[in-house]
């Protein structure tokens, strides 16, 4: 009577699991994938295809770090950045340096900082006869090594205190008359660390604009090589973003233009060095809620990667996410973490553990709304504002891209279903060593129509 029972077991797992069988126009052989798209209420397996198959996440694994540090500190807290100065303050004048004291505030852009300034100036203070320190010891002594040469707005230094993600904007409009050199500034105003060389030329209009920047290091500080064509009729500026790789030097710069934006000189004399520091104001940060939506909608590196060294200021904060996963996501089975970001390529989840992640969130009435809300709505914003369409916010879901050491593309997330209530789901394609890679835009496409399918059959 066992041994009959459990045949039937078998035959009832074995039509399980063909009913949770993939479309096969929706797998290729060219890649690897690893499927899973399960319930939230029950953790039902709906549909699965190599769930356990570790592969790299990119990106995906902002996902655990945005749960993991939702957990710690809540959706409401703010980081606070001290401002300090040495020598004494005379009437409207400091004299000393003011020195910024890096407390891992990922989010300290223009905004903040102008309300900084302005902070500054209702104290009374015009004038500072020193310098502006940066002191990024939070982290470490030494800033983490970035490429002398870059194209790219993600691979940018991570400090304690960075303005702009550590990055620069670049504002291209076109110049007076056709043949003319373009015109091309930083944003929101000229930084001294930055020397900008113009190759851009104005052409006529209808031939459309193309533009290309790349950050290399000269010999007075960091310089900006933007080169290609604007068209004379364009009316609103092209707008290119760079990392830079002297972030102490870049920051100091940042706040002296936003301080004299508000009538406050920076003298910028070289003052004998003293440890005594007396506090001047604070920069309260946007609440973290804020700061993951950020994080996600725009999958930006530099906020995951900052708040992960602040989980462990003086550790590793990579072992804090396992032991994460491990201990409060209760996944057991083998897994491979190593930054926060997922630019790391030696990375490895299943999609089974990405939705075991999803899941254990979506249970969670302390963390969940901020959780979800960060990922961007399909077809609206961020990263998917022109991907499934047809959906247009239906689906809340985080992307990955990377191209090395081969293609990698991923989609995570959750849908509301008729049938099954919330839905969890990760596909995660990396292109396989053996073979031509494939483009991300056919990952990017495969998947959405494999999405697409799961929203309207599953």
């Amino acid at each position: 009577m066992i041994q009959q029972l459990l045949v039937l077991l078998s035959v009832f797992v074995c039509c399980a699991e063909t009913r949770a069988k993939i479309p096969s126009k929706f797998l290729s052989t060219a890649i690897n994938q690893s499927i899973v798209v399960q319930t939230v209420a029950s953790d039902k397996l709906l549909i699965a295809h190599r769930p356990d198959q570790l592969l790299i996440p990119a990106s995906l694994t902002k996902l655990v770090t945005t749960a993991a540090v939702l957990d710690k500190w809540g959706s409401t807290h703010s980081f606070v950045t001290p401002v300090m100065h040495s020598g004494q303050r005379r009437g409207k004048t400091i004299a000393g340096n003011l020195v910024m004291v890096g407390a891992g505030d990922p989010y300290l852009v223009s905004e903040k900082m102008w309300d900084f300034a302005s902070q500054v100036k209702n104290l009374g203070i015009n004038r500072v006869e020193g310098q502006v320190l940066i002191d990024n010891s939070l982290f470490s002594a030494k800033v983490d090594q970035v490429t002398a040469t870059s194209t790219n707005a993600y691979d940018a230094p991570v400090t304690a205190f960075g303005i702009n993600f550590n990055t620069v904007t670049i504002s291209v409009l076109p110049g007076t008359q056709v043949g003319a050199q373009a015109r091309v500034t930083l944003f929101p105003f000229r930084l001294d660390s930055v020397k900008i060389h113009n190759r851009v030329v104005t052409v006529r209009g209808g031939k459309g604009s193309r533009v290309e920047a790349v950050r290399t290091r000269g010999r007075s500080g960091i310089q900006i090589v933007v080169t290609g064509r604007v068209a004379i009729d364009r009316q609103q500026p092209l707008t290119l973003y760079r990392s830079i790789n002297e972030p102490q030097r870049v920051a100091s710069d940042y706040v002296r233009n936003f301080l004299r934006q508000h009538d406050v000189q920076v003298l910028g004399k070289k003052l004998s060095a003293t440890r005594r520091l007396t506090p001047l104001t604070t920069i309260k940060g946007y609440p973290l809620n804020y700061i993951v939506k950020g994080l996600n909608t725009f999958s930006n590196n530099y906020i995951a990667d900052v708040l992960l060294k602040k989980l462990v200021p003086n550790g590793d904060g990579s072992v804090y996410l396992q032991n994460y996963l491990r201990r409060q996501v209760g996944i057991r089975s083998k897994f491979i973490l190593r930054d926060g970001s997922g630019l790391n390529p030696n990375n490895r989840l299943s999609a089974r553990q990405v939705t075991t992640l999803l899941t254990h969130v979506a249970q969670r009435m302390k963390i969940f709304p901020d959780f979800i809300a960060s990922l961007p709505a399909s077809g609206l914003e961020g990263t998917v504002s022109e991907r499934l369409a047809d959906y247009r916010g239906l689906i809340r879901l985080k992307t990955a891209t990377l191209t090395s050491p081969f293609s990698v593309s991923g989609i995570a997330g959750y849908y509301l279903s008729a049938r099954h209530g919330l839905v969890a789901f990760a596909i995660i394609s990396n292109g396989r060593p053996d073979r031509s890679q494939p483009s991300i835009v056919s990952l990017r496409r495969q998947q959405d129509q494999l999405l697409a399918h799961l929203v309207t059959k599953v």
